[in-house]
């Protein structure tokens, strides 16, 4: 679902599409030492694919973990 808002200044209109955001729910496991830990996560992300990515990128930059160490089971729209 997009918005398309218009605004003018100074005699000049310019238009800006908004997207809405939807939450999902990404349940799956990583790779800790030698086992695998559970983790559910809510993420807020406009499609399935970016919430994926989003996912990834957090357990990169937060546990230094790999995305070949994460392993997505579902994806559910809240």
């Amino acid at each position: 679902m997009s918005e398309i808002t218009i605004h003018l200044f100074r005699n000049k209109a310019t238009a800006r599409v908004v997207t809405k955001m939807k939450n999902f729910i990404v349940k799956g496991k990583f790779k800790a030492g030698n086992s695998w830990e559970k983790f559910t996560k809510q993420i807020e992300s406009q499609n399935e694919k970016n919430a994926t990515d989003k996912v990834y990128s957090v357990f990169g930059s937060k546990h230094g973990i790999k995305r070949s160490q994460i392993q997505i089971e579902s994806i559910a729209e809240e």
